[in-house]
Formats: structure tokens, C-alpha cells, sequence
């Protein structure tokens, strides 16, 4: 694991399975991709609930590089949003690939979550 601090301060930390930064209060996680399965939804789960609690659960789940997603990936998602919940904050989603954002639109599980396009949209709705 890498931590690096940018020129604003914001701190960058590089897992096995994710990249973590703090911006404008908030924790941005970027899972590596390209996949969610059973192992590494465990495993995304392990390497951020620290950081959550940190962020006071002001989260933003960048899901740019993954292109493919379990069922666990799923579970996963609704862990989050609870650990989110319980540090007082919540869950955005940003970068969802059609294949994935049409799963999670028929099984309603988006109805759960604030789910924009892009990254900037997500960390303003965030921060209202």
C-alpha cells in the first residue's frame, strides 16, 4: 500500500484492490477492476471501512474501471451504503457500466444509492 499526498493536501492511498482519496471532505474509492466477484468484494470491503469512518461515511464508489460484477459485487454495494449509513454519511455511485447499471435498475437495488455518470456530479450531490 502507497500514500501520497497531492498539492491540496488530499491524500491518495493505492491498495492491492483500490485506489483512495480524500477530496473536498469526501472518500472517492476507485475499485482496480476490471471485475467484482465473491473474493475481491470481500476483500474491497476489508481495505475500506477504515477509510469510511475516517470520511464520516461521505462516500463516493468511482466505478470507472469495472466493466464486470457479481451477485457479491452486488452484496457489496448494499454493505457499503450501511457502512456509509452508520459513520452518518452516504453513497454515491459514478461510472457504472450499462451491463452493471441495468442489474442493479431491474433488481430495483438502485433505488438504494445516488448513481450519476460522472464523478464531478456525484461528489456535488455529496456535498449538498
Amino acid at each position: 500500500m502507497t500514500t501520497n499526498a497531492t498539492p491540496e493536501g488530499a491524500s491518495i492511498i493505492d491498495g492491492p484492490n483500490t485506489t483512495r482519496e480524500t477530496t473536498q471532505g469526501m472518500l472517492v474509492i476507485t475499485p482496480k477492476g476490471p471485475s467484482i466477484t465473491e473474493s475481491d468484494s470481500t476483500s474491497v470491503l476489508a481495505e475500506v471501512v477504515g477509510d469510511v469512518e475516517r470520511s464520516n461515511g461521505r462516500v463516493l464508489l468511482d466505478m470507472a474501471r469495472v466493466e464486470y460484477m457479481s451477485s457479491a459485487g452486488i452484496s457489496m454495494l448494499v454493505q457499503l451504503r450501511e457502512a456509509c449509513a452508520n459513520a452518518g454519511g452516504s453513497l454515491a455511485i459514478s461510472g457504472l457500466a450499462s451491463p452493471i447499471a441495468s442489474v442493479l435498475k431491474t433488481t430495483k437495488v438502485d433505488r438504494l444509492f445516488t448513481i450519476t455518470k460522472s464523478r464531478e456530479k456525484a461528489l456535488a450531490k455529496l456535498g449538498d
